[in-house]
C-alpha cells in the first residue's frame, strides 16, 4: 500500500464505533426543563417542528443561517425531500421532492451552491439557494451508492460511496466546479498511486478536509473493520482501526480528528462500539472509554465540545435514543436522557460551542443546547 511520505501535521483520531439497537408546522415547541446528567451538567433539548414525516438523514448550513436537510426512505420505494431554513433553524420549507431515488448526503458549498448524493448515483443540484434544483444522472443506475461529498476549494470536491454489492469503495473527483465527475480508479495512470489496493475491503462513508494541512480524509472500511484514508501531497495513508467495526461519521478541530461507527449489527448480544485515538506521529492506537457500548451514526465536534448519536441496543425501548456529549475533547462522557425512543438519530450539526440540531426518524429534529 502507498503511504505518506511523511504528515505535515500533528493528528490525533479518536476512533468513536458502538452498537445499540410531525408535526407540519413550523414552529419551534417549548423546550423541556433544564436537565442536569450524570456529572451535574445542564442541558435543555427543543423539539422543532418540519414539514416532512420522512427520516430526516442529513443537514448542513451556511454561516449557521441557511440551512437545509434532506430526509428520505428507501422502502418500499425511494422518496427525497429537501428541507430549507433561514433563520438558523428555527423554521423550515419544503423546497424539494423526488420519488426515484433517496439522499444520503446534503452539502452546502456556498450561500447560492447546494449539492446532495443519493443511492442511484444521481447529484442533486441548487445553484440559486435552493430555489430550483437540477439532476446530474452521469453515474445513475451504474452501481455507485453515494454515501458523502465535500469541497476542499472553489473547483475541487469529492464523492466517496460504495460501488455495487460488494466491499468495495469509490471515489469520485471534481476539477471544475462540479461540471463533471472522474472515476479516480478507472481513470488513475499513476504508477505510485494504487486505487483498486486502497479502496478493496474499503467501503468510503464519510469524508472530512483540514485546510491548514491540505488533508484530506475519508473513513470507511467494512463492518468489522474500520479505516481511515489521509490523504496528503498525492500520497494516501491508509490506516486500521484497533476496534472492528466501519467508521460512520468524521469530524476535526486543530489537527484533533474525532471518527465515529458501528459493526452493523441488530442483536444486543453482538452489537458492539468501541473508543479509540490514534497518534500518527507514534502510529500509537489507545483504548478511550466514553461509558456506552451503542452504535454511533454521527459525530459532530465544536471547541471542546463533542456530541455522538446513534442507536439504544436493540433490546432497549424504555431508554431515549442514544445521544451522548463530552465538554472536554473526549475525556468525560455524559449520555442525554431524553423522551425519543425510537429517535434512529442520523446526524448532528453544530449551531455554536453549546447548541446542536440532532435529526432522526419520522422528521424528527431537536435542538440540544448544553450549558
Amino acid at each position: 500500500m502507498k503511504t505518506l511520505k511523511s504528515l505535515a501535521f500533528t493528528l490525533l483520531i479518536i476512533f468513536i464505533s458502538s452498537c445499540s439497537n410531525n408535526d407540519d408546522n413550523n414552529n419551534m415547541e417549548d423546550p423541556t426543563n433544564e436537565t442536569p446528567d450524570n456529572n451535574g451538567n445542564n442541558f435543555t433539548i427543543e423539539k422543532i417542528a418540519v414539514p416532512s414525516e420522512l427520516t430526516l438523514q442529513s443537514v448542513d448550513f451556511f454561516e449557521n443561517q441557511k440551512g437545509f436537510i434532506a430526509s428520505g426512505k428507501a422502502y418500499p420505494a425511494p422518496e427525497s425531500e429537501i428541507l430549507r431554513s433561514l433563520d438558523g433553524g428555527k423554521t423550515w420549507t419544503k423546497v424539494y421532492a423526488n420519488n426515484t431515488f433517496y439522499i444520503n448526503k446534503i452539502h452546502i458549498k456556498s450561500e447560492n451552491k447546494i449539492y446532495a448524493v443519493t443511492n442511484n448515483g444521481t447529484i442533486v443540484i441548487s445553484n440559486n439557494g435552493g430555489n430550483t434544483w437540477t439532476l446530474n444522472e452521469t453515474f445513475k443506475n451504474r452501481g455507485y451508492y453515494m454515501t458523502d461529498i465535500y469541497f476542499t476549494d472553489e473547483n475541487n470536491a469529492y464523492i466517496v460511496g460504495q460501488r455495487g454489492s460488494n466491499t468495495k469503495g469509490f471515489i469520485l473527483k471534481t476539477e471544475n466546479n462540479g461540471n463533471s465527475w472522474s472515476d479516480l480508479e478507472a481513470s488513475n495512470n499513476n504508477p505510485n498511486l494504487d486505487y483498486t489496493e486502497m479502496l478493496t475491503n474499503n467501503i468510503l462513508r464519510t469524508i472530512t478536509y483540514y485546510p491548514p494541512t491540505d488533508a484530506l480524509i475519508f473513513g470507511g472500511g467494512i463492518w468489522s473493520e474500520g479505516k481511515i484514508s489521509i490523504k496528503n501531497n498525492n500520497f494516501w495513508d491508509v490506516t486500521n482501526s484497533v476496534i472492528p467495526t466501519k467508521i460512520m461519521d468524521l469530524s476535526i478541530k486543530d489537527g484533533l480528528l474525532v471518527a465515529g461507527g458501528n459493526n452493523g449489527q441488530t442483536n444486543s448480544t453482538s452489537e458492539r462500539g468501541g473508543l479509540c485515538s490514534y497518534d500518527t506521529n507514534s502510529g500509537v492506537w489507545s483504548s478511550i472509554d466514553y461509558n456506552a457500548t451503542n452504535k454511533i451514526v454521527s459525530v459532530e465536534m465544536k471547541e471542546n465540545t463533542i456530541v455522538i448519536a446513534g442507536r439504544n441496543k436493540s433490546n432497549n425501548l424504555s431508554d431515549g435514543e442514544f445521544l451522548s456529549y463530552s465538554k472536554d475533547e473526549g475525556q468525560n462522557w455524559n449520555r442525554i436522557p431524553h423522551e425519543y425512543v425510537t429517535a434512529e438519530w442520523n446526524d448532528v450539526f453544530a449551531i455554536s460551542q453549546t447548541e446542536f440540531l440532532v435529526i432522526g426518524y419520522n422528521g424528527l429534529l431537536i435542538k440540544l443546547t448544553i450549558n
